[in-house]
């Protein structure tokens, strides 16, 4: 199989560029394409499931008729992408993506296109702080049962909150970020502080105790932001019943698919 393969339709492959060998990406090219103009980036979490973002995501891909990038941040390369890079002198998961993004549209033969990001567990922090520093790349942004957020104030430091972001990260882009379509999803139960979880006196007394309590802290930042431009219309809060931190179980079993599917059909009819 050549490693430049394009899918068949209904079908996935795994690429690796040469322009961005650190960035594997598993690609999905719906049964029938309906929108060139916008492409599915699922972002999977910390367990490196690659192949659960892959199966659950086509589903979507079908539905709405766009391809779907998987993107594989291997851990020995990104150890830290859920904060977009561990320091000055890593490799920056963002740009890896951004680079990946180019060689896939040139690989497929696509136009310009906007990405809906969605990421789970610690893809939703790689998603959030990605869209605060490349928001004009994003149709659309789902979050679901990040750990833990950059609060979108001044007053703590990056990557708790805005102030003080480094150089070499660049320049958040936070009002552009507020106008995107945001959904943000945490399961019912998902209370447990596991050893995954940043724990703290820091994180636990700004955003909350577990998952649930620190996505309603972030989403209430970024609706009561939102609200000052006059439009919070294009966000939502999906609370998943009887659901703890497991992506399968909320996805297929707790609404996580339909939630996803309801918001993006909103999203076309904008």
């Amino acid at each position: 199989m050549s490693l430049l393969e394009i899918p068949a339709p209904g079908s996935a492959v795994r690429c690796i560029y040469p322009s961005v060998k650190s960035l594997p990406a598993r690609l999905y090219r719906p049964k029938q394409l309906k929108d060139d103009t916008q492409v599915i980036v699922a972002v999977h979490g910390i367990s490196r499931q690659y192949d659960d973002q892959l199966e659950a995501f086509r589903i979507l891909a079908d539905k709405f008729g766009c391809w779907l990038v998987v993107p594989e941040f291997e851990k020995a390369i990104f150890p830290q992408y859920q904060k977009l890079s561990k320091g000055p002198f890593m490799p920056r998961a963002d740009i890896a993506l951004n680079t990946l993004l180019i060689a896939f549209r040139k690989h497929v033969g696509l136009p310009e296109f906007k990405i809906k990001l969605c990421g789970y567990s610690g893809g939703a922090q790689f998603a959030h702080r990605y869209a605060l520093f490349h928001p004009n790349k994003i149709a659309s942004l789902v979050i679901c049962s990040a750990g833990w957020y950059t609060i979108p104030n001044h007053e703590d430091t990056y990557p708790y909150g805005l102030r003080d972001i480094p150089k070499w990260m660049g320049k958040a882009q936070l009002d552009r970020m507020l106008t995107l379509p945001l959904m943000v999803a945490v399961g019912e139960q998902d209370t447990v502080r596991d050893k995954s979880l940043r724990t703290g006196a820091r994180v636990d007394k700004a955003q909350g105790m577990n998952r649930l309590e620190r996505a309603h802290t972030w989403f209430k930042e970024l609706t009561e932001l939102k609200g000052q431009l006059l439009d919070v219309t294009n966000s939502r809060l999906c609370v998943l019943p009887e659901q703890g931190h497991d992506f399968a179980g909320s996805f297929f079993a707790s609404g996580l698919k339909t939630c996803i599917d309801q918001f993006w059909s909103e999203c076309n009819r904008r």
